[in-house]
């Protein structure tokens, strides 16, 4: 289903005085002479917690860099997924992100779900599923790691990781703006800068917006929707962070970012049923009631009465130290993430029955009006909302090696707290008690999730081209409801 798909226009500006970036993040190479090698392109990745080239890292890593991301206009996970060997994306809404690795991943969406593919920013485990989409505009990169994570990061994960790595303020002045149109009026706006406030301090702002108008036209006739445009979409998000390096051991930086999201309606279109009363051509035949009312011909078109949305508001806060010590890194990062995400779906796109089905059978055969004629609409028309809140707190503590030595060694602690409550309704308008009262099916769930890990991992270099590894983790989670104090 296209949402703007293409662009008409774009202008893309990045200057920076020297290396874009905080780090090196790949060498472009120049097509090579006739007879002559060329060489892999150099990424530098911190899967291992340290800084690597990604073809020395003996780990199933697929690494994309930020000018990637700008260049090939890649906003999402979606765009990372449709790059990354192994990894799947699918989104039902926004705040209902399926991701797998290697084929392992986690449909459920209640408040205590724990995904089996961990995502996380500048090292921030991010636990609920409806912040874990965002967008990408300010990325240095993205690294994606198949397999088991757990001796090397505070969560831990049986699917993969994926990482998402902030462009750092540094010394070096960075300037980016883009600007994108396209069709269905796709706007996509964005900007950067970066860099030093004094010797020792640096700065970074982020702000991207997008937006687009509606694919979908209404076609119910008689319905006070009829021919609205529904389908929209408009995202705001900033990031911002603040870096003081006083001296070459002590690295201190703090990072605010926040997102708001206001999309529209989303689109269900019948494409089949089973059963004798799905599969009869009648009201209760999913299919014959979307060609009784003509809304069959176009994915473009909708025949729903109720005008669905999705709200979300994100804010995310995190302080990351990092002192020198002759004989390792001292790592600390503390970090406090919350999000309110509200969401309504017509999840049948049809009206609902103008009849009215009494199931107790107190008004008489229910079958009569569920074997009624498709012209009567849908019914088992349903709507569900959602309506969630979950907070975070994570708290990170962890000793790594120097490189460049034969023995590399990584220790931490890993604390997390989430809090979150959800509520979600199933309506059917056309389904009840005798009292013509619609069936309702609501859930109210509540969820306080508490975990502590400690965690480690040693590698020795045999020789220049083999190394032995080995790692040990102990995990303690626990979720308890409804919430208390």
């Amino acid at each position: 289903m296209r949402r703007g798909a293409a662009s008409a226009c774009a202008l893309i500006t990045s200057l920076a005085a020297g290396a874009w970036g905080s780090g090196v993040l790949a060498q472009d190479i120049a097509p090579a002479a006739p007879g002559q090698d060329t060489a892999l392109s150099e990424i530098i990745v911190t899967a291992n917690r340290r800084n690597e080239v990604l073809q020395d890292v003996p780990a199933a890593i697929t690494a994309i860099t930020g000018e990637t991301l700008v260049r090939q206009n890649i906003t999402n996970l979606s765009g990372i997924a449709d790059r990354t060997p192994g990894l799947t994306f699918a989104a039902f809404a926004a705040g209902q992100p399926e991701i797998a690795i290697r084929g392992v991943g986690t449909k459920e969406d209640g408040p205590a779900a724990s995904d089996s593919t961990v995502v996380s920013i500048d090292g921030v485990y991010i636990a609920a599923r409806s912040a874990q989409v965002f967008d990408l505009f300010d990325l240095e990169r993205v690294e994606v790691l198949r397999g088991p994570q757990g001796t090397l990061y505070g969560k831990n994960s049986i699917g993969g990781s994926i990482n998402f790595v902030t462009l750092q303020p540094t010394a070096t002045p960075v300037f980016r703006v883009q600007a994108r149109v396209g069709n269905f009026g796709r706007k996509d706006l964005g900007g950067l800068i970066s860099g030093p406030l004094s010797d020792t301090v640096f700065a970074k702002a982020a702000v991207s917006y997008r937006s687009t108008d509606g694919y979908l036209r209404n076609v119910l006739v008689g319905s006070p929707h009829y021919g609205e445009r529904w389908g929209e979409t408009e995202s705001f998000s900033y990031r911002s962070a603040v870096r003081w390096e006083p001296n070459d051991k002590l690295d201190l930086s703090l990072t605010v970012d926040g997102a708001r999201d206001r999309n529209g309606a989303t689109n269900r279109e019948p494409v089949g049923s089973a059963g004798p009363l799905h599969n009869c051509g009648c009201a209760s035949d999913p299919v014959a009631v979307n060609q009784a009312f003509g809304g069959a011909a176009s994915p473009y078109t909708t025949l729903a009465d109720v005008e669905g949305f999705t709200r979300r508001d994100i804010f995310g806060a995190s302080l990351k130290f990092d002192y020198n010590f002759d004989f390792a890194t001292l790592t600390a990062i503390s970090s406090y993430r919350e999000t309110t995400y509200h969401y309504l779906e017509d999840s049948s796109g049809l009206p609902a029955s103008s009849v009215f089905t009494d199931l107790t059978g107190a008004s008489g055969n229910p079958n009569t009006v569920l074997l009624g004629p498709a012209t009567q609409g849908f019914t088992f028309k349903i709507t569900d909302g959602v309506d969630e809140a979950p907070k975070q707190y994570t708290q990170e503590l962890r000793l790594t090696s120097p490189s460049g030595g034969r023995l590399d060694w990584i220790t931490g602690a890993f604390y997390s707290r989430e809090d979150n409550a959800r509520t979600e309704t199933f309506n059917f308008p056309s389904l009840g008690r005798a009292d013509r009262l619609p069936s309702v099916s609501a859930t109210h769930q509540t969820n306080r999730g508490t975990a502590w890990a400690v965690y480690g991992q040693t590698s020795y270099a045999l020789t220049d081209r083999l190394k032995l590894t080995g790692g040990v983790r102990y995990s303690y989670e626990k979720s308890a409801s409804p919430l208390t104090g």
